[in-house]
């Protein structure tokens, strides 16, 4: 990660908490997704949105998506269901 830790600010503000708990910063934030040759992780990193005690991170990804079979969707849909009601 190029990033500073996203975790755990005092409210509201810039500075790592500061109370008597005086917690260490830690990356809390994560996305997971599965490598793949039809997803590409284009921009990872964190928004300095200050509304909680974490900054939130954010992924731009480039995705191939294929045209989906409907009708073998539903069969699918169908086994999965039949299987575990």
């Amino acid at each position: 990660m190029t990033f500073d830790p996203t975790y755990k600010y005092n409210w509201n503000s810039t500075n790592y908490d500061t109370s008597s708990k005086n917690r260490v910063p830690a990356w809390t934030d994560r996305i997971l997704f599965e490598k793949s040759g039809d997803l590409a992780i284009v921009a990872y990193g964190r928004s300095e949105i200050m509304i909680s005690d974490h900054r939130p991170i954010f992924a731009i990804a480039e995705v191939k998506i294929r045209k989906i079979n409907e009708e073998a969707k539903l069969e699918i849909q169908e086994k999965i269901l039949d299987k575990f009601m």
